[in-house]
């Protein structure tokens, strides 16, 4: 009777760590112990098309989503742990593994204006930053004036949602159906990449629609070339390609 006694409380006490820890990963209170994973901050639908398109693309990401507002994870059958916390707290980004992170992704906060939208995003990357100085930051920002503010935080990138909003609707009021024929062109894009490619040597001098011409063959689209610090799209005739650029491509 001991014995079956002592063998029932082992069991269910069993029971009940596996329970208690099947409930703190739902609940975010998890840490995640991975490395060379996506942090990605904010729930939205932004950040939600982002997981399903990365989900898509590779099953065998590895992504961690951090959140206040959320009471459990929204997207437990992907490979994503939730951490519930504010993004701005070292022990939430810790519990992230921040650290050993791939990339960070900050989204703005769609519950907070947008000029209160754009400071957290920066008092966020600031955050990021100090744990992880190397890791890459891909960072939303919504108000024009603080571009400046975010790339001295330490942002790799910015998008500028609002700027890119208001120039598929000024499109649409000169060209009928734009809307739906630049949405279309996007719903495409999820099934190619746009990439950047360093000029080889022996394309040094070479004209752009020769380059252009001899990437269609290989199934790639030429778009334009990164010059320095500048985008050039579609440049006039002609133009011959220098030896620091980069070839802006879409790939099958």
């Amino acid at each position: 009777l001991t014995g079956a006694g002592f063998l029932s409380s082992f069991f269910v006490s069993l029971a009940a760590a596996a329970v208690t820890k099947q409930n703190d990963f739902l609940e975010g209170k998890s840490v995640y112990k991975g490395s060379g994973h996506i942090v990605i901050i904010g729930w939205n639908e932004r950040s939600k098309g982002i997981i399903h398109a990365l989900c898509q693309q590779n099953t065998l990401i590895s992504i961690a989503l951090i959140d206040e507002s959320l009471e459990k994870n929204p997207l437990s059958n992907k490979n994503v742990h939730f951490i519930k916390g504010r993004p701005n707290q070292d022990e939430v980004l810790l519990k992230a593994g921040i650290t050993k992170a791939s990339k960070v992704i900050i989204t703005a906060d769609q519950d907070k204006g947008e000029l209160q939208a754009d400071m957290h995003s920066i008092i966020t990357l600031l955050a990021v930053k100090g744990l992880n100085s190397f890791v890459p930051c891909i960072v939303e920002i919504l108000t024009h004036e603080q571009i400046e503010n975010a790339k001295r935080a330490g942002a790799d990138e910015i998008i500028e949602t609002n700027v890119i909003t208001s120039f598929i609707m000024l499109q649409s009021i000169s060209s009928h159906d734009m809307v739906t024929s630049f949405l279309d062109l996007l719903n495409q894009m999820s099934d190619r990449k746009l990439v950047y490619q360093d000029v080889m040597t022996e394309e040094i001098e070479k004209d752009y629609t020769t380059i252009g011409i001899e990437r269609l063959k290989n199934g790639m689209v030429l778009l334009g070339i990164k010059r320095g610090g500048a985008t050039i799209l579609n440049p006039p005739r002609p133009f011959s390609i220098e030896k620091n650029d980069q070839l802006i491509l879409i790939r099958s």
